[in-house]
């Protein structure tokens, strides 16, 4: 996968395995944080990690890490979301606790798709082309 959308554990899977909808659930936070916070906003956060490591965000077990340790840090998601675009700040109240579910570096921990649906808010999904 593309870095930082794939799941730490996805990089590290010939190590560990890892289970593709969970890796799913990381991914889709990932790309929510990008659309909502501008393109690659997440990785202008890892670049000063990644620059102290002599590394880069190509896939490996050094970018992993740095991905694992900036989103195991108490309020990374929340620093995202004061970088919203100003048109998407009006999700913020519903998109911020979902977020922090999702991107969790704990797998098992991330939350279930039947809570991402039911905390849709009422004005999302509906409509025809919607099967919500």
């Amino acid at each position: 996968g593309t870095m930082p959308f794939a799941a730490p554990e996805a990089i590290l899977a010939n190590k560990l395995g890892y289970d593709g909808i969970l890796a799913d659930r990381w991914s889709l936070a990932m790309l929510f944080i990008e659309v909502m916070c501008g393109l690659r906003s997440i990785e202008e956060a890892l670049l000063p990690l990644v620059n102290a490591q002599d590394s880069s965000l190509e896939p490996s077990e050094v970018a992993a890490g740095l991905i694992f340790q900036t989103f195991a840090r108490t309020g990374t998601v929340e620093a995202f979301c004061h970088r919203m675009v100003p048109d998407a700040q009006v999700l913020r109240p519903w998109l911020q606790p979902l977020l922090a579910g999702l991107a969790k570096v704990n797998p098992e921990a991330r939350l279930p798709v039947s809570f991402i649906k039911a905390s849709l808010p009422e004005s999302v999904g509906k409509g025809p082309h919607f099967g919500i």
